[in-house]
């Protein structure tokens, strides 16, 4: 049996996105794009959002770094302000047997 964290690790992650384009950002597009290579699962998100000149993370970033990094994952964050948020999450995959 594949180990189902990865896969809750990417949802998580989606829907804190998804929350932080909204609420946060007031983005009026997000683009989300997952793929798998080489045994790595790579979620690479970003919006049209205000951005912010320091990155001040809350819980839902901490929480979404937290994750990726117990499986072995790294996330990255990128944003300057008037430019958008970016999040490239990479995490571990086992594929099918």
């Amino acid at each position: 049996m594949r180990d189902p964290r990865p896969a809750l690790t990417v949802l998580r992650c989606a829907q804190e996105i998804v929350t932080n384009a909204v609420l946060h950002a007031r983005a009026q597009n997000l683009w989300l794009e997952l793929s798998q290579h080489d045994g790595v699962l790579l979620l690479s998100a970003r919006d049209d959002g205000r951005g912010a000149s320091e990155l001040r993370a809350g819980n839902g970033l901490r929480g979404m770094r937290e994750r990726a990094e117990t499986l072995g994952g790294t996330l990255r964050i990128e944003t300057a302000e008037g430019k958008g948020f970016a999040l490239f999450a990479t995490l571990p995959f086992a594929g099918a047997p």
